[in-house]
């Protein structure tokens, strides 16, 4: 179980009671939050995902790439009232295995702020230093941000990521 109590998931079985073992899932837990937006809720990320979302879902996709406000509400929980105040974020599990230590590089591009954390040591939350991988916070148009994390142990390593809208463009 990760830090929140909700099942790891896969897509063949979306409520497992551990983490699958020697396979990578690319199902996520999402979360969507109506009129809940702002650098506050997502860092730290404990703001946003003590907050009751508008909708909760299983994300299956190989790639979280949203060209626009109407590609991504077609495929997310819940309802969003507006397309320039909410947030979302994704849950998941990185099964790091003995051929995958070493150094990551991971990113995000959004229109407007956006984070990706790894819970590094296992200890149930995103709050130690380090475990702010990406941290493309503030409200300004599209833009990229990359960030690195390097792995020295296999395991099963929480995650989550998260982005809010909160009003002018899109990428």
């Amino acid at each position: 179980r990760n830090a929140y109590g909700e099942a790891w998931s896969t897509a063949a079985d979306p409520f497992l009671s551990t983490p699958p073992s020697g396979a990578f899932s690319t199902s996520l837990n999402v979360k969507t939050y109506d009129t809940t937006s702002g650098d506050s809720f997502l860092n730290p990320i404990f703001n946003l995902l003590n907050v009751v979302p508008s909708g909760t879902g299983i994300f299956t996709g190989e790639a979280l790439n949203y060209p626009n406000w109407s590609a991504l509400q077609n495929i997310l929980p819940g309802t969003l009232t507006q397309g320039d105040h909410y947030s979302v974020s994704w849950e998941g599990v990185m099964i790091i295995g003995p051929d995958d230590l070493g150094t990551w590089t991971l990113g995000t591009r959004s229109d407007d702020g956006s984070v990706w954390f790894i819970d590094r040591n296992l200890d149930g939350d995103y709050i130690d230093p380090g475990e702010l991988v990406v941290n493309n916070l503030g409200a300004h148009g599209c833009q990229s941000v990359v960030g690195e994390v390097t792995f020295t142990q296999a395991g099963c390593y929480p995650m989550v990521f998260a982005f809010y809208e909160n009003g002018g463009g899109e990428c």
